[in-house]
């Protein structure tokens, strides 16, 4: 049976968030969790829809009580419909299609009412989840793994820099090599018949935790495919986005593992620059130093850009003062470690990849 959205579940919009280091409760965005505050909006079960921008339409289920900001609609499941269900009939609705605005995609509760929905009985709908929850629950356990490695490196990274006695130098001092983005062409012509994948602001978060974002296929002339293509050890770093709740300055380092799993070059768009140094320890600690400044909100006072697109000053954040640590003996250990973790991070990234392939072939199966 066929019902609109509002018949089987309530919609309302985020409002905005107060933010809070210390706070234990997830702050949801259009592209998930952006943050901490203190207090609690939405109950486990409801479910977050991305409504402003590159990410209008990502659709998110938290596992635990949570926030959502005024970039997001939240879905709230009424008695027709188990939450897990509708998040994948949400899921499956192609939203980019359906967004409204030439400059900023826009996502509202118009549209949202405006899709049929085919929503079986309860009992089907607990045979789906019963078939597919084992393959989300084992998602979940190697992505909680994976930003487990990442925060115990990061913490690492703090203590090394903090207790090592060292000079001070600065990331511009180990003279990187600056390369553009670029953005090509959504089908190929006579000029532009290289193709590409490209990673853009919003597919660092998923490809940090060792996914592949949603990095689309573009098209670019052959010779700016081998200037621009990416190399293992580069970092790509944003420059262009952000919110007024989140800094640009996103960041990831490209490993050798990571390449492999596209199935094509791979270039960062025209809103990211990349770093290429002359070493692989280089690499690592500009990549360790970026995460630590973009962490503890840095990159803020170094935006500038007054038509609502914020844009990092990412040559003065180069000349940020820290501390040389890259001779040190408990740095070169570092280094050590982060290669074997950055290798199981993408091992796990692998398995999530094929889990979530087996995932969609039932769901498609399962759910019309």
């Amino acid at each position: 049976m066929k019902f609109k959205l509002s018949e089987i579940s309530k919609i309302s919009n985020g409002k905005k968030a107060v933010f809070y280091d210390d706070g234990t409760v997830p702050v949801y965005g259009a592209n998930g969790p952006i943050g901490t505050t203190q207090n609690s909006k939405y109950n486990v079960g409801d479910i977050v829809i991305g409504r402003v921008g590159a990410n209008a339409g990502a659709v998110h289920r938290p596992i635990s009580n949570f926030w959502a900001s005024d970039n997001t609609m939240v879905v709230t499941p009424g008695e027709r419909v188990r939450s897990e269900y509708l998040t994948w009939l949400l899921q499956k609705t192609n939203f980019n299609q359906m967004t409204s605005g030439s400059a900023q995609p826009l996502l509202n509760q118009d549209i949202l009412n405006s899709i049929d929905f085919e929503i079986p009985g309860l009992s089907e709908q607990d045979y789906v989840i019963s078939v597919i929850e084992p393959f989300e629950n084992q998602m979940g356990v190697l992505t909680s793994i994976n930003d487990n490695l990442r925060d115990l490196l990061q913490e690492k990274f703090k203590k090394i820099i903090s207790e090592t006695p060292a000079e001070f130098t600065t990331l511009q001092n180990l003279s990187p090599s600056i390369i553009a983005g670029y953005w090509g062409k959504d089908i190929p012509d006579e000029v532009n018949n290289s193709s590409v994948m490209v990673i853009r602001g919003a597919d660092i978060p998923s490809i940090s935790a060792g996914g592949k974002g949603q990095s689309p296929e573009r098209y670019i002339k052959q010779a700016a495919r081998i200037k621009k293509e990416l190399k293992s050890s580069d970092v790509i770093v944003e420059i262009s986005g952000g919110s007024p709740t989140q800094s640009t300055g996103r960041n990831l380092f490209i490993s050798n593992d990571l390449l492999k799993r596209f199935p094509e070059s791979v270039i960062g768009t025209n809103f990211t620059k990349v770093l290429r140094f002359s070493s692989y320890n280089q690499a690592v600690f500009a990549y360790f130093y970026l995460q630590y400044f973009y962490n503890a909100g840095l990159f803020f006072n170094y935006e500038n850009g007054t038509t609502g697109i914020k844009n990092l000053d990412y040559k003065s954040v180069l000349k940020i003062p820290i501390r040389n640590v890259l001779e040190s003996d408990s740095f070169v250990e570092f280094v050590q470690l982060f290669s074997i973790i950055e290798r199981m991070r993408q091992t796990n990234g692998d398995t999530i990849e094929t889990l979530t392939q087996a995932r969609d072939t039932l769901l498609a199966k399962l759910i019309n």
